[in-house]
């Protein structure tokens, strides 16, 4: 190993350039990785929602009512004059309004009221569009300005379309305003536990050549979810940083043992190297386990910061020390006192830590069981969130809910050719307290009239040739129990007349399959993750029991972390439940292994109780700064971010960061001391030698 270490410092001008040259390439490419703001695009392609709403365009022609468009205080020239303009708007598939269930000819008294109260209610129009493009940001704009109402009476705009567009404008804005919070408080934490004021600026540079190359390749993805262009760079940043750290710690050890600084640095690399590598590892595959995620989010995220840690290592082994050896006279000319406690003032505080730790013991066998039902009892959010009170978009869509209430628009394929079927169902769902509206070609037209009779326009609208189509309005809530229960009952009520081959499509059925694909996820994903890591730990220890007492602290803390929602009676995102579930057991096990491991070297020598003291002494300056970093961006994130989704990711991040430090310090030593019979009849040759006993437990 220190013949490859040399090899890096003697080619370290080649590195440089290489890593410049990637940096510039890595940020060029990062700029063409289109963004998907979708989540619904991530579900299975054999949902049954994605299969229909596949299918109304390939037979239909045309997009799912994804916008609402109000327009207050309009007589009906008004409303038509407008949905002339939208419809000739590039991006618009298709505009619905009044006259096109109804004739606004005659007086509006004599309109049936289910077809006013959907589409104009005191002067107040309803238009129902079906937006297509690849940028609803601009399409919305485009809307805005050419309805060109006065700013008396602004345009007011709702639906899945105003999401997305609203999840664009904060992923892109956002981003780069989260790292200008973040990197000033990295380098405060970073000049606390360091002994140079350059050595922060050689940890950055690290890391910020990585985060290029990262985003960069990205490129090979084809997109990348507005989630991971959100999180992805902080993550990455915060989940590394430890590497170096580690690493320079090294080499400064070397060099004040007397070594020149070249040798300090080989044996910096050959000292590291194991155990920075299976510390990436365990963080890798706590990430790439999100692969087996069906819904498709987790491929997304756990691709890019496996991937990002991947090439974080690969800065620290190769491109820090380069930089450290060009830098050294600027990290000796800028040393200052360390600000960490002295030795003996950790020793104290491991005492205490120790000496605690029976207590908390037992605060977990009674608490542990709680905690589980606690986290799994959460109300879940499973789409975009809510949009942030005082944002045009919360206030448009309070005021058309007052006009209109909550509504969703719903498409219902069946087969064609069974006219009791379609007649008997058309009634049914009339007879639903939230549908508002039913059209069908039944209910427009009636099957006592030919299909040759009617326009082919209007045919064309409600029957394919293969499927019969029904447009549904229903009164119901954009995320919620309601929803859900709609959602299956309306599913049941079409399988009753046509079984499996009824397909609708739709905002609540979107919904209802990511919440069923996710949950199905939950176990595999977690599943896999313990697995692989415990593997990694079994395979870095050469243990049984290790493993399980490691991953048992880190995941108390994941469980007491998912709890606090539901004991604060908040919702929380199901996907930064299950995706923090990996990420905090990847990005915070390190922290359990380096603790044990110096468990492990002072038990050679000493009792288990002044081993784990020992332990923690030691660990506390190693594993403090990574955690506060984490924790730091965790909740910068959950502050700064207005897409609710990002924030629930943040603020769950923060404090599990903070929840597996605690249990690292308080909690894991006592388990290693009082399970220390077990876990050295479990590892496979002798980790240590017992020590004759000189002093109880008593004197410590």
């Amino acid at each position: 190993m220190l013949d490859f270490a040399h090899g890096i410092l003697r080619h370290r001008k080649l590195i440089l350039i290489t890593f410049v040259i990637a940096i510039v390439l890595g940020s060029f490419l990062a700029l063409k990785v289109p963004v998907n703001y979708d989540l619904s695009t991530y579900l299975p392609e054999n949902t049954e929602s994605t299969r229909a709403l596949k299918e109304v365009k390939d037979l239909f022609g045309d997009a799912l009512p994804n916008l609402d468009i109000i327009l207050e205080d309009c007589d009906l020239a008004d409303v038509l004059t407008a949905k002339k303009k939208i419809a000739a708007d590039p991006d618009v598939v298709s505009v619905q309004w009044l006259d096109d269930v109804a004739d606004v000819t005659q007086p509006l008294e004599l309109l049936a009221p289910e077809y006013l109260d959907n589409f104009y209610k005191d002067g107040t129009a309803r238009l129902v569009v079906a937006l297509g493009g690849k940028d609803f940001r601009h399409s919305l704009e485009r809307i805005r300005r050419n309805l060109d109402q006065s700013p008396a009476k602004p345009v007011r705009l709702r639906g899945e379309a105003v999401g997305v567009a609203r999840a664009a404008v904060s992923a892109s804005s956002e981003v780069s305003h989260v790292f200008m919070i973040a990197v000033p408080m990295t380098f405060a934490i970073l000049f606390l536990v360091t002994s140079s004021w350059f050595e922060p600026i050689l940890f950055m540079l690290t890391i910020f050549a990585a985060i290029p190359l990262n985003l960069g390749t990205n490129i090979f993805l084809g997109s990348v979810s507005f989630i991971t262009q959100s999180v992805g760079a902080i993550l990455q940043l915060a989940v590394s940083m430890d590497y170096s750290i580690f690493l320079l710690n090294h080499f400064g050890r070397f060099r004040r043992e007397g070594d020149k600084v070249e040798d300090a640095m080989a044996k910096a690399i050959a000292k590291s190297f194991s155990a920075v590598t299976a510390s990436a590892l365990t963080t890798v595959f706590g990430f790439i386990v999100l692969v087996f995620m069906q819904f498709r989010i987790g491929p997304d995220l756990g691709i890019v910061l496996a991937k990002g840690i991947l090439f974080s290592l690969l800065s620290v082994l190769f491109l820090l020390p380069s930089l450290t050896l060009l830098s050294v006279k600027w990290v000796d000319r800028l040393t200052h006192r360390s600000f960490l406690p002295r030795m003996e003032a950790l020793r104290s505080f491991a005492r205490f830590a120790v000496r605690l730790g029976p207590l908390l013991m037992i605060v977990v066998l009674i608490t542990t069981l709680p905690l589980i039902k606690a986290k799994n009892a959460n109300h879940f959010l499973y789409g975009m969130g809510s949009f942030p009170e005082g944002s045009q978009e919360y206030e448009d869509r309070r005021i058309i809910s007052q006009h209109f209430g909550e509504m969703q628009d719903l498409i219902l394929l069946v087969p064609q050719g069974d006219a009791a079927s379609e007649q008997l169902l058309h009634q049914d769902l009339e007879k639903l307290p939230y549908v508002k509206s039913v059209i069908s070609y039944d209910g427009m037209v009636g099957y006592q009239i030919p299909e040759e009779a009617v326009p082919k326009e209007a045919l064309n609208q409600l029957k394919s040739g293969e499927l019969s189509r029904f447009i549904v309005r229903a009164a119901l809530p954009e995320e919620g129990p309601l929803t859900f229960q709609a959602a299956e009952e309306l599913r049941a009520l079409s399988a009753k007349y046509y079984g499996g081959e009824a397909r609708w499509a739709g905002a609540p059925f979107s919904l209802l399959d990511m919440r069923d694909t996710i949950q199905a996820d939950d176990v595999i994903v977690n599943g896999l993750a313990l697995l692989s890591i415990g593997l990694v730990l079994f395979f870095s220890f050469r243990s049984f029991s290790l493993p399980f007492i490691l991953i048992f602290s880190i995941e108390y803390a994941i469980w007491c972390n998912l709890a606090i929602p539901y004991f604060q009676q908040e919702s929380l995102s199901y996907i930064g439940y299950l995706v923090i579930s990996t990420i905090q057991l990847g990005a915070t096990v390190d922290y359990a292994i380096l603790s044990a491991q110096y468990y492990l070297d002072f038990r050679r020598r000493l009792e288990p109780r002044e081993a784990a003291v020992e332990a923690v002494s030691m660990a506390l300056p190693a594993i403090t700064p990574p955690a506060l970093i984490l924790s730091v961006m965790g909740f910068i994130l959950a502050h700064f971010s207005t897409i609710p989704v990002v924030s629930g990711l943040g603020r769950v991040l923060g404090q599990g960061a903070l929840l597996s430090l605690a249990t690292v310090i308080f909690l894991l030593p006592s388990f290693l001391r009082y399970l220390d019979p077990l876990i050295r009849r479990s590892n496979l040759p002798a980790s240590f030698t017992l020590r004759k006993r000189e002093r109880s437990d008593r004197q410590l």
